[in-house]
């Protein structure tokens, strides 16, 4: 196998509206920066196959933005969409980059992060040379659930130490012939949501990258966010209640996550027969069926959906895009697609990412399905359509449930979806990604 790794800074300006808390983003912009935010790109060849691991210090992309870095980066290096797998870190400490809560992204900072993914792509290419694989798996300390019931058993917003986390974290290293790393992919499944800031910051994850290339000596690992979709830095959940966090609790958090690769770094990792093989399948999830146009109107109506408040500002929004839906659509979609995207990069190797926000039950699942090896069950990769809850979950509510209007779906998501998931993961395992 060949392997090649770049990176490069895509900072934003001072100024920038920022995305991953609605009332921060609504009043304000960036005014500082903390830490640089970079696009990092894996390309591995073997065998006349080729694959791109792009990972990208932002909350996450709308699919047509996606698919419009796709096709610029398929343009350069010959490659097809299900060649590049795309995912975000979710930071909450970055740019807004996706009309998610109905703001919108500045076009010019979307086409800096176009040409530096392309730059990176190309350089990742260029500069490919003959490696091994290694890898290995441990557990994550970080991951807090944030789905706690009261005592009418209710969901409420707050840290549950009995909560079901996934909190496996997969490694994987190669490295050149002379035992020089070329790259070290890692992931968490954990919301970087550990500060609430004006200031640009990769979070725990840019901390845990930076420890990791200065214990390596070299430029190239690349975090992947994982099913963290109702998970919290465990760091700022003491007590039995979420405190705001602050920078030492970042730095904490993030070499807390690159203490726990060090050590099995240093315990030692399996080296991997390279095999390579992209797959992406299209998962149909039916919806609730979605509210009639009389309901979207009585809401707009509703003297308590006014004022300034960025979620009755949302909603409000989010009633009167599905309006125009149905008046220029002549109805509502009846469900949405979510992509499945699996590559394997080595015997028992494999990268499998959903389209969404999936919890840490749907990780699990992911992890059972492929009972041998090292498996990242990932999130956040190539968009996001809206949170992926467990079909329990569907009956108790909560925001993973709950906050489908923030991504412009007409209703919530039907039960259901764990057999959805297990045949796609069967159709990409029939397609090769075993």
């Amino acid at each position: 196998m060949k392997a090649g790794f770049a990176r490069i800074r895509i900072t934003p300006k001072i100024g920038t509206p920022m995305e991953g808390f609605s009332d921060r983003d609504a009043e304000q912009v960036c005014d500082a920066v903390h830490d640089h935010l970079f696009v990092r790109a894996l390309y591995l060849e073997h065998l006349e196959q080729a694959a791109l691991i792009i990972g990208l210090d932002v909350l996450f992309l709308d699919c047509e933005t996606v698919a419009r870095y796709k096709r610029a980066i398929g343009r350069e290096l010959a490659l097809e969409p299900r060649q590049i797998l795309l995912n975000t870190s979710h930071t909450h400490a970055g740019p807004r980059v996706s009309r998610w809560h109905y703001g919108e992204p500045d076009s010019a900072y979307l086409e800096t992060i176009e040409t530096a993914m392309v730059e990176a792509a190309a350089q990742a290419q260029e500069s490919a040379r003959e490696a091994t694989i290694w890898a290995g798996e441990t557990r994550s300390t970080l991951p807090l659930n944030r789905r706690k019931k009261d005592a009418d058993d209710a969901v409420i917003f707050a840290p549950d130490p009995q909560g079901p986390v996934c909190d496996a974290l997969p490694i994987c290293l190669i490295k050149d012939e002379q035992d020089v790393p070329i790259s070290l992919l890692f992931s968490v499944s954990c919301h970087p949501s550990t500060i609430k800031s004006c200031e640009i910051s990769a979070d725990y994850p840019g901390v845990a990258m930076a420890r990791l290339d200065e214990h390596l000596g070299a430029g190239g690992s690349l975090f992947l966010q994982g099913a963290g979709g109702d998970a919290k830095p465990s760091v700022i959940g003491m007590g039995g209640v979420w405190h705001v966090g602050d920078w030492h609790d970042v730095t904490r958090a993030g070499l807390t996550v690159a203490r726990e690769v060090i050590t099995k770094l240093a315990e030692g990792l399996f080296q991997v027969e390279p095999r390579l093989q992209c797959a992406s399948v299209d998962m149909r999830w039916p919806l609730v069926p979605p509210p009639e146009a009389d309901e979207y109107q009585a809401l707009l109506d509703n003297p308590a959906s006014q004022g300034t408040d960025p979620k009755k500002t949302a909603r409000r929004r989010w009633a009167e895009e599905q309006l125009a839906r149905i008046r220029d659509e002549g109805g509502l979609p009846e469900a949405v697609d979510i992509g499945l995207h699996g590559i394997q990069v080595g015997n028992r190797v494999r990268l499998i990412g959903l389209e969404g926000e999936p919890v840490a039950e749907l990780g699990l699942l992911i992890r059972e399905f492929y009972v041998e090896g090292v498996t990242f069950p990932l999130g956040c990769t190539d968009g996001a359509q809206l949170y992926l809850p467990t079909s329990e979950m569907l009956y108790e509510g909560g925001y993973e449930v709950t906050s489908y209007f923030e991504y412009h779906q007409p209703s919530p998501l039907a039960k259901g979806v764990e057999h959805i998931l297990r045949d796609g993961l069967d159709k990409l395992r029939r397609a090769g990604v075993r």
